[in-house]
């Protein structure tokens, strides 16, 4: 048994926004009290519920150990590695292995720059994102489906403490790989929300530091280095699969609605600051889990259920591609948004300015002109990545996944993508381009 240990430290930066969540809700009015408004009709007097993520004893966002630990277990897991040794082993009966490392979890640094974002709060360090599930046949917001997280945004910073129990040389060996995945360029996904590219922490390749506890027999006593060593990390060899880059770009208006930030007929955008809107991810997975869905339906297959219970199905292979591509419950789609970035500098519209027309008189109706907050020369870039997974035998993607995902492809490129705010009215037209990756 080794007597000796090492303590090691490093910072994670978020690239993407993040919730990792307890299980705990609370009424808006009491979680943003200046942000109350009245009840709609069947809702509690308090308002909508928030889903909380984790935080620490001095009430600051936290990274569990369990999810850092988990994260990188499923990373090694990914490229069908030994990490037993690393990790541990369950106990079964007189089986089981002690893990050789332990995280002390993840304490966020103040963060002061998310003025601009919804209902933002520098005490809280955090702000509340809404989203809704989008009805197929009406493309209007689903009943019930409004869902509002607190979210972790990108750009945050955590430091995140640990130990290898082992001596400093095995300590430098392992520390180094066992850390890689964070040091990927996109980073490694914590938290809800993976599939759709949030949740991406990175490591700084030479922020890794060391220091070693060991007992000292001669002097019979326990003694600690006071100086730290600092070691890289080097990111991991890109995995084979299939990966594909898509550029984006909107030259026209474009917005995202913040309703915290409009007033009266005046709508806000979305936005981190006022040069970068805001686009997120999940509404570019629902834009192309529907689109997967029509050309399913244009080539006469079973249309998808994307609300299937587990109960109906059995093993993967009895869903159709587009459920296996994004996901149903009990199955995590194959299809991931691996990042997001911009790629262009935004420019702030003037306020473009609309009226509603009365139907019968053809005249303007009184007090209905509107002022929309939008941005235009909007670009992104989007990579996609189609993972392979092993399930009972079975690898996955199958072939009829993978046709589907080149035909979306296909369709996509030099087409159009319709995101954000008033697409039928010309907003968040967003040119496709694929430039990058090709189909292995």
């Amino acid at each position: 048994m080794s007597l000796a240990h090492v303590r090691f430290r490093f910072t994670l930066e978020l690239l993407a926004d993040l919730h990792i969540g307890t299980g705990a809700e609370q009424s808006l009015s009491a979680l943003r009290p200046r942000a109350g408004r009245a009840a709609s009709e069947g809702e509690a007097k308090e308002g909508p519920r928030v889903a909380l993520v984790a935080r620490d004893h001095a009430g600051r966002p936290f990274l569990p150990p369990t999810a850092l630990k988990g994260a990188l277990r499923k990373a090694f897991r990914a490229e069908a590695a030994d990490v037993s040794g690393w990790f541990g082993e369950i106990k079964e009966g007189d089986a089981g292995q002690m893990g050789r490392f332990a995280f002390y979890g993840g304490r966020a640094e103040p963060y002061r720059a998310g003025a601009d974002l919804p209902l933002w709060s520098e005490t809280e360090g955090t702000y509340l994102a809404t989203g809704v599930a989008i009805d197929r046949d009406s493309s209007t917001a689903d009943h019930r489906k409004l869902f509002t997280v607190e979210m972790v945004p990108a750009g945050s910073r955590f430091e995140v403490e640990g130990t290898w129990f082992g001596p400093r040389a095995e300590a430098e060996r392992n520390l180094p790989i066992l850390l890689s995945p964070f040091a990927a360029k996109g980073g490694l996904a914590l938290g809800s929300g993976g599939r759709n590219g949030l949740g991406r922490a990175r490591l700084d390749p030479c922020a890794l530091e060391i220091a070693e506890t060991r007992f000292d027999p001669a002097m019979g006593e326990v003694v600690s280095d006071t100086r730290w060593t600092r070691l890289t990390v080097c990111a991991p060899p890109q995995k084979a699969g299939h990966h594909v880059r898509l550029a984006l770009h909107c030259p026209g208006p474009f917005a995202s609605v913040d309703p915290q930030r409009g007033s009266g007929n005046r709508i806000g955008a979305l936005r981190r600051d006022a040069a970068t809107p805001v686009l997120r991810p999940e509404s570019i997975a629902g834009v192309l889990r529907a689109r997967a869905a029509w050309l399913c339906a244009a080539g006469g297959s079973e249309p998808e259920d994307r609300f299937r219970k587990p109960s109906s199905w059995k093993t993967p292979a009895e869903l159709q591609p587009v459920e296996r591509l994004f996901g149903v419950s009990g199955f995590r789609g194959l299809l991931r948004i691996a990042a997001l970035e911009p790629t262009s500098e935004p420019q702030p519209d003037n306020d473009l300015t609309s009226i509603a027309l009365d139907r019968f008189t053809g005249a303007v109706l009184e007090s209905t002109l509107f002022v929309h907050e939008a941005y235009v020369n909007v670009g992104f870039d989007l990579d996609l990545n189609l993972e392979t997974r092993v399930v009972e035998g079975v690898t996955y993607p199958l072939a009829a996944d993978t046709a589907l995902f080149k035909e979306l492809l296909d369709d996509l490129d030099g087409d159009v993508l319709l995101l954000g705010h008033a697409t039928n009215r010309g907003f968040g037209w967003f040119d496709v381009k694929r430039v990058k990756g090709a189909m292995p």
